[in-house]
């Protein structure tokens, strides 16, 4: 292999390197965002008898608590991380 490539072999693996850490440093947030939504889309499209016990726990939650329990998610900044 030529020596000239080097520096573009070594660009590629410093890429490679960084996508890892980065998939790593997301991939717990992001699984808890997809088992959040599917779990939500469960609840939130129940019928009959599930759907009023839904309906009844949602208010008794109340709005400032039921928000609050997405703080993790919307709240989230990029400086938390650093």
């Amino acid at each position: 292999m030529p020596r000239r490539w080097l520096p573009a072999l070594t660009a590629i693996l410093m890429c490679r390197r960084a996508l890892r850490t980065y998939e790593a440093s997301r991939l717990p947030r992001t699984t808890r965002v997809q088992r959040d939504a599917s779990r939500n889309g469960t609840v939130y499209h129940l019928r009959g008898a599930g759907a009023a016990l839904r309906s009844l726990a949602l208010m008794a939650m109340g709005g400032d608590r039921l928000i609050s329990r997405y703080d993790w998610l919307y709240g989230w900044t990029l400086a938390e991380r650093i």
